[in-house]
């Protein structure tokens, strides 16, 4: 029997519906294959350099540091004393000179306590935890340090921390995407779809309000001449949302044991000497305001998020692989109830957020000395 028209077309726009999905299937495959190969493209950016060991670092003469650490320690190892490597982030590398940045002032308060030492930070802004491991690999070989302190920034150490990534310079800024031959189902495994998501970021830039320096701001973020849009403020935040979820994805539970699993593998470079793991909180764990700021703007229910539970999570795995973890988040709490510990239109610590922070880890190490 001849089949009937309304059959017919249906049976003709599934054919149609199912070749446009096998194109667009084949052109995704084709543009991440492409993707794939182009990261490894060493694109020049006047702030980086590639390097073999570390994946990247600032070029020598960044925010006019010779060495591109910001560290007033640099070639001093013929001091005596205690040596103390510190490993992280833009939060550990600082907004500040050196001097008001967390780890010299560690420094400065355990002389104070007669605990002479040398504070070298070998932090990287833009570098992810795969990155920690190789800084801690190089540097724990140069300055043999008694102690290592790496200090997570939880707003998005977390999210760079899964096993089939690594974070590296990607067109010339860094960035975090699948190690080479590691595949999974996630979207942040898709360079596509994460290209789209900065594309859409860009787009949004683009319409946002201009972000401006701010005179008023210089006193608080020191070399950082200007402050965030603050629709890229928001932005940020939201996308620390997706590790704080109520009910964390199977990939935030990937991450968090990836970050363990970093952390082990730099106390196996010195198995007999003190290493610190730091959970510091981003504003939005701490800030009650800043947490409804977030949620009102973008039209989120606050049931769907638990801003402490990473963190308890992360303290307890930390505690059952045998880690003395220092967990600022307490501290940050109570004193962000009096006043500001972070910069206006910035995620990084203000000099009262530094001094904290100095204050508890310096405690704690001279607990772990005695």
């Amino acid at each position: 029997m001849e089949q009937s028209k309304p059959h017919k077309w249906r049976f003709r726009m599934a054919k149609r519906i199912g070749r446009s999905a096998l194109v667009v299937l084949l052109m995704m495959l084709f543009l991440e294959a492409s993707l794939r190969a182009l990261v490894h493209v060493q694109v020049p950016n006047p702030q980086y350099v590639q390097d073999d060991v570390t994946g990247f670092r600032l070029a020598p003469g960044v925010y006019g540091l010779a060495s591109g650490f910001n560290s007033n320690v640099l070639d001093s190892l013929s001091r005596d004393g205690l040596r103390i490597l510190f490993v992280g982030d833009s939060f550990t590398f600082g907004t500040y000179p050196a001097i008001d940045v967390f780890p010299e002032q560690i420094s400065t308060l355990l002389v104070e306590k007669g605990l002479p030492n040398s504070a070298f930070n070998r932090s990287v802004p833009g570098a992810g935890t795969s990155n920690y491991v190789d800084l801690a690999r190089e540097f724990i070989a140069i300055v043999e340090p008694d102690v290592v302190v790496v200090t997570f920034y939880l707003g998005n150490d977390v999210l760079q921390s899964h096993p089939r990534q690594e974070t590296r310079l990607v067109f010339g800024a860094p960035a975090t995407v699948n190690r080479s031959l590691a595949f999974g189902l996630h979207a942040d495994d898709i360079l596509v779809i994460k290209s789209a998501r900065i594309l859409s970021g860009l787009v949004a830039i683009a319409f946002d309000e201009p972000t401006k320096p701010l005179p008023e701001m210089y006193s608080e973020t020191g070399r950082v001449g200007g402050a965030m849009s603050k629709g890229a403020f928001l932005r940020n935040y939201r996308n620390e949302l997706r590790g704080l979820q109520a009910r964390p994805t199977g990939f935030i539970t990937e991450s968090e044991e990836g970050l363990v699993a970093r952390m082990r593998v730099i106390r196996s470079m010195m198995p007999k000497r003190i290493v610190i793991p730091v959970l510091a909180p981003s504003r939005l764990h701490v800030d009650p305001d800043l947490q409804d700021e977030v949620l009102t703007h973008f039209d989120l229910e606050k049931g769907d998020f638990c801003f402490n539970c990473q963190t308890n999570r992360l303290a307890v795995a930390l505690k059952a692989a045998g880690f003395s973890t220092i967990d600022l988040t307490p501290e940050f709490e109570a004193e962000q109830v009096e006043r500001n510990l972070y910069n206006r239109r910035d995620t990084h610590w203000n000099r009262s957020g530094n001094a904290l922070a100095a204050r508890v880890i310096s405690e704690r190490i001279r607990d772990l000395l005695q």
